[in-house]
């Protein structure tokens, strides 16, 4: 039984310690995750923009 309450104890301490980590990467992942999908949106309308001026100002159209 002694065992058992030290296994459980080593356990929630590196639960504890888990928490802790991700406490400070989960924020910063969202983060990188906002900003890449922001990235790719301005990327994909920039392109947009340049397609719509050569389609406008190609005379075979």
């Amino acid at each position: 039984m002694q065992k058992f309450h030290g296994d459980l104890k080593d356990l929630f301490a590196l639960s504890r310690k888990t928490d802790a980590v991700f406490s400070v990467t989960g924020p910063l992942q969202t983060v990188l995750t906002l900003a890449s999908f922001l990235l790719i949106l301005l990327y994909g309308s920039q392109r947009l923009q340049l397609a719509r001026a050569y389609l406008r100002d190609c005379p075979l159209a």
